[in-house]
């Protein structure tokens, strides 16, 4: 089995006054039995905030309190990392782990 996930998630303002960017860097693991082959820096992106400000995720947090907390953003930049995994590599998410299979 073939799975990439992000290692690195980190938000960058290259230089003063210009638009944030998500970068993300990719680790790739192969499984042969009980070995696994990690490849740290495997592949890295980039996204504009702007570019990815209007995709949609289902609510995970408790709405009632009235404000969003550092998690939560954190869960959601998650979600939206995975979802760019699957469709970079064209792989499918792993449920239990939120790794993204590109081979099995």
């Amino acid at each position: 089995m073939i799975k990439v996930r992000a290692n690195k998630i980190s938000i960058e303002t290259p230089k003063e006054g210009s638009e944030p960017w998500i970068r993300v860097e990719v680790q790739r693991v192969e499984k042969i039995g009980d070995v696994h082959n990690v490849q740290d820096h495997f592949d890295s992106f980039n996204y504009r905030l702007s570019d990815v400000a209007d995709q949609k995720f289902p609510i995970m947090m408790d709405t009632s309190v009235g404000f969003v907390t550092a998690a939560d953003i954190g869960t959601h930049l998650t979600f939206a990392v995975i979802n760019w995994l699957a469709q970079r590599y064209n792989g499918t998410i792993d449920s239990e782990t939120g790794d993204v299979i590109i081979e099995a």
